[in-house]
């Protein structure tokens, strides 16, 4: 997609069963700059606390990627599924960048970018750390560009449950619960084009 503007609607879930602070999260947004022209971000809304914007360069490149950036919120707690008002299990941040002459994007060669949607979907390609440990999405990789999908992240059901009391884990947590039946974990996978890949 050709665009004057990159824009981010980004709906932040806890899936995990304890507090997240939102003062230890960074979002992060791969894109390739396509010029040297200066950028400004635009903050559309935040639905708890606020945010700071910065960009980066994303060194070595990768495919579709040579730039990120950051969203980082400044206060906050999202509290585990099932919260009740005051309290809230999620956090909606909707951002826009634009150079200052108001020139195009090629959105098409951006690592972070998915075809615009009326609903929010799973985007592995936008990468969330808490407290710099990667615990949702995907960092580019300049060698192999590779994808990670934490099962903890996939549609689970048949009393399939997402745990963390063991070591080992990547993410926030493991899935357990595949001993009762019909338990499973659905996967969303988001390929770049039609093909075949190693899994």
């Amino acid at each position: 997609a050709i665009s004057n503007q990159i824009y981010t609607n980004i709906k932040l879930v806890n899936l995990s069963n304890s507090n997240i602070d939102l003062s230890k999260i960074t979002i992060r947004y791969y894109y390739t700059k396509d010029s040297n022209k200066p950028l400004k971000n635009y903050t559309d809304y935040v639905s708890m606390g606020s945010i700071t914007t910065k960009f980066y360069d994303f060194s070595p490149s990768a495919e579709k990627a040579d730039s990120y950036f950051e969203i980082k919120p400044t206060s906050g707690v999202i509290s585990p599924p099932g919260a009740i008002w005051p309290k809230q299990s999620e956090v909606i941040f909707q951002v826009r960048v634009a150079r200052t002459d108001w020139s195009d994007f090629d959105q098409t060669n951006d690592y972070s970018y998915t075809k615009p949607t009326r609903e929010y979907i799973d985007n592995p390609y936008i990468a969330v750390f808490e407290s710099g440990q990667l615990i949702a999405g995907n960092v580019p990789d300049a060698v192999n560009n590779k994808l990670i999908y934490e099962a903890e992240n996939a549609e689970l059901s048949g009393r399939a449950v997402v745990a963390n009391d063991h070591d080992g884990y990547s993410g926030t947590g493991f899935v357990c619960g595949y001993g009762n039946v019909g338990a499973k974990a659905l996967f969303t996978v988001n390929a770049p084009k039609e093909g075949y890949y190693s899994i």
